[in-house]
């Protein structure tokens, strides 16, 4: 019997980021009666399975998605939520995270910590 619907690869591509697939082989992206999650290599849930969307940022936090908002979420620490689910999108430019909420905001990535970029 298969337990999830799908198990998410870690994009290959470095064009996105500088981050390499060794910095994610203990955290795997998975789907299950179609909510996203996160598992480690054993089958252990790292992020529960509430998720509409979720996308590696770097080797501690996802970018994730519910009810058609995103945010950003820290894989090992759950309840922490690293920003809010208030943007209609977030996306990566190498060490830049690019969030729309009325307006464009821009945040720095330093492992778990976001620090915002004045322009």
């Amino acid at each position: 019997d298969f337990i999830y619907d799908d198990l998410i690869p870690v994009e290959t591509d470095h064009s996105s980021g500088p981050e390499s697939l060794e910095k994610f082989n203990n955290c795997i992206l998975a789907v299950k009666d179609g909510r996203y999650g996160i598992i480690d290599r054993h089958g252990k849930t790292l992020l529960p399975f509430v998720y509409d969307e979720l996308q590696y940022l770097n080797k501690q936090l996802v970018i994730a998605a519910k009810k058609n908002k995103y945010g950003i979420v820290d894989i090992f620490h759950p309840d922490i939520t690293v920003l809010p689910f208030n943007y209609s999108f977030i996306s990566i430019s190498y060490n830049d995270v690019i969030a729309w909420n009325n307006g464009y905001e821009r945040y720095r990535v330093k492992d778990d910590k976001l620090t915002p970029v004045k322009e």
